[in-house]
């Protein structure tokens, strides 16, 4: 019988002292049993890591790097948004289609909803900053292909997109 066990991302904060993770800090992440006997992650700062602590597995990482994407940095790409929204052909839909999705879980687009049309799946969303709604093709953008765009964008706006396939 496969057991599935769910084993909780890094926090940012020591288990212990609750001290905060800095970009770059040293940690140690632990796999133990707690009173429920369930797996549970713990991270630790160095400073309270147990000599002998009673782990299932641990290992040693480096807090990731992680800047706040600033405000003018969403403007930039609401900017990129128009733009794209000017070009018809086909090859740009990919492009606006994921730029909508990471303005949309940014609150910079409101979702209107879904339509089939002639030419396929359409969402529609209205752009905060103007009122204008838009309709846009879904391109029906695999894994590796919104991957693909994702790295494209992270490049052009150097900063880090997070956005699933729908």
């Amino acid at each position: 019988m496969v057991e599935e066990y769910k084993i909780d991302r890094l926090k940012r904060i020591c288990c212990v002292c609750q001290k905060e993770f800095q970009s770059g800090n040293k940690l140690i992440s632990a796999v133990l049993e707690n009173e429920q006997q369930q797996l549970v992650r713990q991270d630790y700062c160095p400073e309270c890591w147990p000599k002998h602590p009673e782990v299932f597995s641990y290992w040693e990482l480096k807090f990731p790097f992680r800047e706040k994407p600033k405000l003018e940095d969403m403007e930039k790409v609401q900017k990129f948004f128009d733009k794209m929204l000017q070009k018809t052909e086909a090859q740009y839909d990919g492009v606006k289609f994921f730029t909508a999705l990471v303005l949309l879980r940014k609150k910079r687009v409101r979702l209107h909803g879904t339509k089939t049309t002639d030419q396929g799946a359409m969402l529609r969303v209205e752009k905060i900053w103007d009122g204008e709604s838009v309709d846009l093709v879904d391109p029906g953008i695999n894994e590796e292909k919104l991957a693909e765009i994702r790295a494209q964008m992270e490049q052009l706006f150097d900063m880090e997109f997070s956005v699933q396939a729908v």
